[in-house]
């Protein structure tokens, strides 16, 4: 979308998505209305009747709702997001091309739709690693033509809005279910010291996803356990039989957990 728009216009072109909006004061990123996760919307007529002055900036309110969550890569303030997920791009895949807007401080806002989104998907900040944040029920982010005290939004990749890859999908449910209760887990035979302490994390973290998320999170556990056996900290032959035992334990079939265990490895380069 060029800087040219009208904000208006711009407002319009993302309700069309499905994306609620909201407008802005110029410099500002978040949107004027006091309830804005309430007051923000899609409706055509609602929208016009806010009133845009030619420099209003223009907020895209995320969440289900709108079908929408973004990833929000940042690299202000020696964050250095941009390395982070460059680093998760070479353990677990690239990114597939969807939208993406470079913002006002210099760094990227990738949008997602909320395809395979089965755990309560919210605002974070680093969870992932340094730089990068995530908005989604209850957030916003601020979309182009806008501009920001730093500088101006734009589009840097015109492609059509993608399902996020189920390995960061996986990332991030597996952070959520490692802040939750404590089920217990267990070791391997032979295992002590650190590497027992984190591959017991990692069996954890799979005995505590949610349903809708245990593959997720079981692929996220597999990759994880692979670099164990990698760095000779663990056998493949430890880490398979202690995830599928896992796996079990929380209902997932044994061909379905067994596929999703040898492919977290084969991503490591784990046979």
């Amino acid at each position: 979308m060029s800087k040219a728009i009208a904000p208006l216009d711009a407002a319009l072109s993302y309700a069309a998505f499905g994306w609620r909006v909201m407008g802005a004061l110029p410099g500002y990123k978040r949107p004027t209305l006091r309830g804005w996760p309430e007051f923000a919307t899609t409706d055509r007529d609602t929208i016009i009747s806010w009133g845009w002055p030619d420099d209003a900036n223009v907020c895209i309110v995320t969440g289900q709702a709108s079908n929408l969550w973004v990833l929000d890569v940042d690299d202000k303030d020696g964050a250095n997001g941009s390395a982070t997920l460059a680093a998760l791009e070479r353990q677990y895949g690239e990114l597939p091309a969807t939208r993406a807007v470079a913002t006002g401080s210099g760094g990227i806002h990738y949008y997602w739709t909320w395809e395979g989104v089965s755990f309560p998907l919210g605002n974070s900040a680093g969870k992932l690693g340094p730089g990068l944040d995530t908005r989604g029920n209850g957030g916003q982010v601020v979309a182009p033509p806008s501009v920001s005290e730093s500088g101006p939004y734009t589009v840097v990749q015109y492609e059509a809005v993608a399902a996020a890859p189920t390995w960061l999908l996986g990332l991030l449910a597996a952070q959520r279910d490692a802040t939750q209760g404590e089920p217990g887990a267990f070791a391997q035979p032979g295992m002590t010291g650190s590497p027992a302490k984190r591959f017991r994390g990692l069996v954890k973290a799979v005995l505590r996803a949610e349903q809708g998320n245990r593959n997720h999170c079981l692929l996220w556990a597999a990759c994880s356990s692979a670099e164990m056996v990698g760095a000779g900290e663990i056998t493949a032959e430890q880490a398979a039989e202690a995830l599928t035992q896992a796996a079990a334990n929380v209902g997932l079939g044994y061909a379905e957990a067994t596929a999703t265990i040898r492919s977290g490895f084969r991503m490591k380069g784990v046979r």
